[in-house]
């Protein structure tokens, strides 16, 4: 997109390496100033950008400084964004130049997304955590809740958005269990999971069932061994006294 003004032909430009977050770029200019619309797209809500436009003049270099609107830091996602740029910046300067606006993520918030809406987990199996959001440079606290009280640390890895997890043997069967995902920088941003329960890998029933069997075999094993059961004996009772 072409704008004159003030002797400077000037056009606009998604840079690549961001053109996944700016995107429908338009502008309108005067002697004075020249007024830059965009679209900041995010994928969590709650996600917060470092805004800044570049010129050509120093072959994008560094940022524009004469700017105000939605430009710097803690820029929220939205559409029709607004900023200003003054021209008396450049006041030396002629030709043509390209503008860039470019948006780098800034701050992202955790969003656990498995476990979900699952049952329970059994000890001893292994299941897939799975999550979103954070920064690529974060470092990622996966712990064990329960009852709002940490009960282990599970891991401490890169954000690369999922871990597997072996449910210990040795953990409590029971409910009100969650997983809670940290930035382990800021530790502030970070995300519960829905609450789960933990069971036994074989349940209690299916355990004490078989000696259950084997006690009443040995009974009826018993009984076998020591013969057919004696006849029942005739006890004789007194006569009782008749009143004369």
């Amino acid at each position: 997109m072409k704008v004159f003004t003030a002797g400077l032909l000037l056009y606009l430009m998604a840079y690549p390496a961001f053109s996944q977050q700016i995107s429908n770029v338009r502008a309108t200019a005067d002697s004075a100033f020249v007024t830059i619309l965009y679209d900041l797209q995010g994928t969590i809500e709650g996600q917060l950008f470092t805004v800044e436009l570049y010129g050509s003049h120093n072959e994008y270099n560094s940022p524009l400084l004469y700017v105000t609107g939605e430009v710097g830091n803690k820029i929220k996602a939205g559409k029709n964004k607004k900023m200003v740029w003054q021209t008396r910046e450049l006041n030396n300067f002629e030709g043509d130049i390209t503008f860039d606006v470019r948006a780098e993520l800034a701050f992202s918030p955790f969003a656990v997304k498995s476990p979900g809406k699952t049952s329970g987990y059994k000890r001893g199996k292994t299941y897939q955590i799975e999550w979103a959001g954070g920064l690529t440079s974060d470092k990622v606290n996966v712990e064990l809740y329960r009852n709002d009280v940490k009960i282990s640390s599970i891991t401490s890895t890169a954000n690369k958005g999922k871990h597997s997890w072996n449910v210990p043997d040795k953990s409590k069967p029971g409910g009100n269990y969650q997983l809670r995902v940290s930035s382990e920088a800021n530790p502030d941003n970070f995300s519960l999971s829905r609450k789960f329960s933990i069971r036994r890998r074989i349940p209690l029933l299916a355990k004490v069932l078989p000696f259950a069997l084997v006690g009443a075999g040995a009974y009826i094993i018993l009984n076998q061994d020591s013969g057919p059961p004696p006849p029942p004996q005739k006890i004789l009772l007194p006569e009782p006294d008749v009143p004369q």
